[in-house]
């Protein structure tokens, strides 16, 4: 009888130790040309970039000799703080394979519904700032400041990937939480979506973390006598109620896997086919890091370092095409005359990142805007 046992170390040898050995041969090469780097950097000539460098931060009162220093620091002194040299060594290893441009063209698109600078946040009043941001200009008032602090986790777990950090899956489950707490949040705020909630509670159908959130919503809304949109727009009311649910032990917050129901049941992913599954699972191995499951986040984080092309151009950009459509789902789905609102984005410009970066389930969705 044949034996089909799957093994572990045949497994190894096959794909990770061969593979090994081939990327150490290419890192080999990428020191020799990064002698060069290194040569120009540490003598007294000005880089090319410094240029334009101290153009973007003149407003910034940086002087030249700060630049200069804080490079010399950054390659050569501060390699556990900010690994500069293994991130240029990772890119000239991984640019024929990962496609940088892809990815960075992918970023581009998402940060077109994004153009706030989140450094400039108040963010002990997140709800009393008035910069013109394209969500909250088309009445999304909750999503937007999800959708920032989910970009910058984004572009946070790329940059960890590319300096050889093994947590940057951690900084992913994060980026994919916030954003979908913030679209459930948006929704719910309307009462279409309240009341399909509260008919699927009363009828026995469906009693998760969200419907419980929804009733105790409404009921603190009922106590302090004002509108249920308000309480769900303001953080601090919103994480009032979220507080008031986990210290009454009913629940410890919002479960991904209620949230993936509801929106699936308002077709907030369409027309991506089995994002429901797809997202739990990603979810479900990316939490296996962030809860300490060692066997299996080494697995993870070694499949990463070994395969970091399919990580940035299947999990990432995968991840960013699935934000993107639910945006314009969620546009679509809470906002009057939402064909109108999305004349806000050049989206001329948009589709075209789009292509570029191969978010093909954004364009399908981006057509119907067009």
């Amino acid at each position: 009888m044949r034996n089909d046992k799957f093994s572990w170390s045949e497994w190894y040898d096959e794909h990770i130790k061969k593979k090994s050995k081939s990327l150490q041969e290419e890192l080999d090469n990428c020191k020799e040309m990064l002698e060069v780097y290194w040569t120009i950097v540490r003598s007294d000539s000005k880089p090319w970039f410094m240029e334009e460098l101290l153009e973007d931060l003149k407003e910034e009162n940086i002087t030249e000799s700060q630049i200069e220093e804080a490079l010399d620091d950054l390659i050569c002194w501060t390699n556990f703080i900010f690994p500069l040299r293994e991130a240029i060594e990772g890119y000239i290893k991984w640019k024929d394979r990962a496609n940088f441009e892809k990815v960075e063209t992918a970023f581009s698109a998402v940060s077109a519904f994004a153009t706030f600078d989140i450094s400039k946040i108040n963010h002990e009043k997140l709800d009393e700032i008035a910069e013109p941001f394209i969500l909250r200009n088309m009445g999304l008032e909750t999503l937007w400041t999800y959708l920032i602090y989910s970009i910058r986790m984004l572009e946070g777990t790329t940059s960890l990937v590319l300096l050889g950090n093994p947590t940057g899956g951690i900084l992913l489950r994060s980026a994919i939480e916030i954003f979908l707490k913030g679209v459930i949040f948006e929704h719910i705020k309307i009462p279409y979506f309240r009341q399909d909630i509260n008919r699927m509670l009363r009828s026995g159908k469906r009693a998760d973390t969200v419907t419980l959130f929804v009733k105790e919503v409404e009921n603190y809304a009922g106590i302090r006598k004002i509108p249920v949109r308000k309480v769900i727009e303001d953080s601090r009311l919103r994480s009032l109620v979220l507080d008031r649910i986990s210290s009454s032990r009913l629940s410890k917050g919002l479960k991904i896997s209620d949230i993936l129901y509801w929106l699936n049941r308002w077709k907030v992913f369409d027309p991506i086919p089995n994002s429901t599954n797809i997202i739990k699972e990603l979810y479900r191995n990316l939490s296996d890091e962030a809860h300490g499951n060692l066997p299996k986040a080494i697995r993870s984080i070694a499949l990463r370092e070994f395969f970091l092309d399919k990580f940035l151009l299947l999990s990432v950009t995968n991840v960013i095409d699935i934000v993107i459509v639910t945006i314009l789902n969620t546009i679509k789905n809470t906002v009057p005359e939402s064909y109108n609102a999305l004349n806000q984005i050049d989206k001329e410009n948009l589709f075209s990142a789009l292509k570029e970066a191969n978010l093909k389930y954004s364009m399908e969705k981006l057509l119907d805007f067009m």
